[in-house]
């Protein structure tokens, strides 16, 4: 027989191997897990595949100088708002993926091609915030060189500068409100201006990930807030859930992060297996 502290053991695992599963962050390069017969897995094998065939057709459009082509394609995308298996829109993904290209000089003739379309700002914006991400990581403690320091700076400078074009020249896409709610972060805003690249970026579309996770992130302790604001946060999103939102995902974010920071043992336990830990995660599971 097992006895109660070997089970309750066994029970906090499965938990965080739940929420860890649930939480494969789409903003890895990590490689596909192998084919299931489960319809699911190939479903949503098949979804990463498309966007990953989108963003690359859109690189090699943009490379060739077929702009309008490049551009009608995301544009079919941003009119379509289909969720993907994890929750995100598509045109998310799409983003991300475009994002971590290394081609920026394609991204340059871009914009000087194409002034009046929001799209090559806000790719080239994206892609200026994932250089400064990977260089402030999300410790704001990490110690840079004097040349990555400057790199970061101006990384910051010009992601803001295409972001806030991109924003200035489109109010159908909830994309360059949501970088700009994550650039707040690296850059330090105050809260009501974070707040109000956040709202913009919903209000287009409730449903887009990308804002509810940067400001989750903002909310947290390590930034500018705290575990209240940031598990209230969770909370007021995870109720915003309908048939075209997956903002519930926002909140088995907040699990990861909560867990992750409290490490291993007693209290990491106690959090995950309180009574309305467990009741928000069955919801989610649900």
């Amino acid at each position: 027989m097992i006895r109660a502290f070997e089970f309750r053991s066994l029970l906090v695992k499965l938990i965080i191997l739940l929420v860890t599963l649930l939480l494969s962050s789409t903003f890895t390069t990590a490689a596909n897990p192998p084919l299931d017969q489960s319809s699911e897995i190939s479903a949503a094998l098949q979804q990463r595949n498309e966007t990953a065939v989108i963003a690359n057709k859109v690189a090699r459009l943009v490379a060739g100088g077929e702009y309008q082509e490049a551009e009608n394609n995301l544009r079919e995308v941003l009119q379509k708002r289909a969720l993907s298996s994890d929750g995100m829109r598509e045109l998310e993904k799409v983003y991300y993926q475009l994002s971590t290209m290394e081609q920026l000089r394609a991204w340059n003739r871009w914009c000087s091609s194409r002034p009046a379309s929001h799209f090559p700002y806000l790719v080239r914006g994206m892609y200026f915030l994932e250089r400064a991400r990977f260089l402030d990581g999300a410790n704001k403690s990490l110690l840079l060189s004097e040349q990555q320091r400057r790199d970061f700076n101006q990384f910051l400078l010009n992601g803001r500068a295409n972001l806030e074009k991109a924003a200035e020249l489109s109010a159908s896409d909830p994309g360059p409100f949501a970088a700009l709610t994550a650039l707040s972060i690296h850059l330090k805003l105050p809260r009501a201006e974070m707040e109000k690249w956040f709202q913009r970026a919903v209000d287009i579309d409730p449903g887009w990930l990308a804002a509810y996770r940067a400001k989750l992130l903002y909310l947290s302790p390590w930034w500018y807030g705290s575990d209240q604001m940031m598990e209230q946060f969770a909370r007021n999103s995870f109720n915003l859930e309908s048939s075209d939102v997956s903002t519930y995902v926002v909140y088995l974010d907040y699990l990861k992060l909560r867990s992750d920071r409290l490490g291993r043992g007693l209290q990491k336990e106690q959090f995950l297996l309180a009574p309305e830990t467990y009741q928000m995660m069955s919801k989610g599971l649900d």
